[in-house]
Formats: structure tokens, sequence, C-alpha cells
């Protein structure tokens, strides 16, 4: 039995020196793998952009001089809505990518390429109806050449490296661009300010019935119908907010 245990002790030690090691190279090996994720991350810059467009307008990105490897693509979110994608490679030593909407609806235009040397990226719209985009406080300058119009909305300068644009169109009915047009946020953003304008429109209805049919039994004090009218005030006042801040701020 003494023998047995001789044999045991040491096999039992050598198991949990496996166990050991064998944790430390899953540790390892995790590690290193995630610093390969982060460096391969890392070797791309990513940016995002979201702009509202009218339908049959033309979203051009210009990026001087040219770059390599040049990729776009357009898809539409939520439907199959038609759209024109017209890409160049060196257009008099420019890259260029030009959207065409053809219906309202949201689109997400993808573009990637690598660049050997620092870059400049300008994004605007050719546009028969430069006023639908005034209101946007992204605009830096209109420039007007017979019926036509470029609206430029950004000019950046970017270091050299592998870039990934990702932009999300809102695009809007040709109506859009009469003075009488609301402009509605996305869908996302549309059901947040449903949500909330109506939990809101419910206290106020349940204020004023409460107060109606109290009314009914006993006498209510002008301050409580004082209070039933500030309280509407407040809530078309904060209704607004929200509609601001869901429609062109988030």
């Amino acid at each position: 039995m003494p023998e047995n245990k001789d044999l045991i002790l040491p096999r039992a030690l050598r198991t949990r020196r496996v166990s050991i090691l064998y944790l430390i190279c899953i540790l390892f090996l995790s590690l290193v793998s995630s610093n390969a994720a982060q460096d391969s991350t890392e070797d791309s810059d990513n940016f995002k952009q979201e702009l509202d467009v009218l339908e049959f307008d033309v979203l051009d990105v210009s990026i001087q001089p040219a770059v390599l490897s040049l990729w776009a693509r357009s898809d539409s979110l939520y439907r199959a809505n038609p759209c024109v994608l017209y890409t160049s490679l060196n257009e008099d030593s420019s890259s260029i990518v030009r959207m065409q909407p053809q219906s309202e609806g949201v689109y997400n235009l993808t573009i990637m390429f690598w660049s050997n040397e620092t870059w400049q990226y300008t994004i605007g719209v050719f546009t028969s109806s430069p006023d639908f985009y005034r209101p946007n406080g992204n605009v830096q300058r209109v420039r007007t050449a017979l019926a036509q119009s470029f609206v430029e909305f950004l000019t950046m300068t970017f270091p050299p490296g592998n870039y990934t644009i990702s932009i999300t169109v809102n695009c809007y009915g040709t109506a859009s661009s009469s003075s009488f047009f609301i402009r509605l946020p996305t869908p996302v953003n549309s059901m947040l300010l449903i949500t909330a304008a109506g939990f809101i429109a419910y206290l106020n209805v349940f204020l004023i019935f409460d107060t109606y049919f109290k009314s009914k039994k006993e006498i209510v004090s002008g301050r409580r119908w004082m209070l039933c009218s500030a309280a509407v005030i407040i809530s078309i006042l904060v209704i607004y907010q929200l509609y601001s801040f869901t429609t062109f701020t988030l």
C-alpha cells in the first residue's frame, strides 16, 4: 500500500502541473488573439456620418488626391429603394463617389479605400433646392451655377492609411423642399418621440378629465384649472423640444 501512494502522488502532481500549464497557454493565446484583433482594427480607421437629402439630388464625395483600391456600395436599410451609384478612381486627380437616391427612405453608403499620402475629404450635394439644406447647421457654403447648386457639408484632411466611411442617408420626397414641409425624425427616433409624446399626452388627459369630473361633484378652485392649463403649455414645449432633439440632434 505505501508503494501505491508513492506512485499516486507524483501522478497527481504531474496532472496539476499539466493543468496549470494548459491554463497558462490558454491565457497566452487569448492575449495574443486579442492583440491581433486590436491591431487589425487599428489598421483601418472608420468614421460615420448621417445626412438628410432630397430624392434625385446627388450626394457627392470627393477625395483628393486620388486614392487606391476604392470600393463603394449603397444599401437601402428598410426596403428595396432604387439608387444610382457612380464611382471614379481617378477623375481630375480625385476619387469620386456619387449617390442619387430615387425615392424616399434610408440608405447606407459605405466607402472603403487606401491612401499612401495625406488626403482631403469633401462631401456635399448637387441640388436644385438649396433652401432645403440651409436650416441644417452642417452646411458650410453653397455654390450656385445656373439652375444647379452645390451645398457643401464638410471638408476635412486625414493622414495616410486604410479607411472605411459609412454614411447614413435620410432621403425625403421632393415635396419636402416646400416652405410648409415639416421634417420628421428617422423611424427609430420617431418611435421614441411617439412613445414620449403619448405618455405626456396621457398625463394631461388624465389631469383634465379628473378635474372635469371632480367639478361635477364639488367646487374646483381656479388654481386647479390654472394648473391644468400650465401643464398643457409645458407639455407642448417639452414635446417640441423632444421633436427638435430627435430630428436634428439625436
